[in-house]
């Protein structure tokens, strides 16, 4: 059994939202100037935005968003295990595909967090 909830860390807390929101798809809005959103799941269950989670660690480091490029995944889930989600909308092209490699990697700043 898994003894750390979300609960115990204020990052985690304050990034929870559903998982249908963690899905969503703005491609086609950057992509043809669209209003289209979609999202590649309806799942309402609370999940922690990694991405949201991200944000707020390299913010606490001082560090600028556009500074660097940090990957991350979509969502974290506690349960018995970490599970951690990236959404992928099928529109793989080939210059993004190396990156489905490296983003399953366990997220360096999970160990950090305090």
């Amino acid at each position: 059994m898994l003894s750390l909830t979300i609960n115990d860390y204020k990052i985690l807390r304050d990034n929870q939202c559903s998982l249908q929101e963690t899905s969503k798809d703005t491609s086609e809005m950057e992509s043809k100037g669209s209003d289209k959103v979609r999202y590649l799941t309806f799942c309402k269950k609370h999940v922690v935005d990694f991405d949201k989670v991200k944000t707020a660690f390299m913010k606490s480091l001082g560090i600028p968003e556009n500074m660097i490029e940090v990957k991350s995944v979509d969502a974290l889930v506690l349960e018995d295990k970490f599970f951690f989600i990236e959404f992928k909308n099928g529109n793989a092209r080939k210059e993004k595909t190396d990156v489905l490699i490296e983003k399953p990697k366990p997220p360096a700043m999970l160990g950090r967090i305090e």
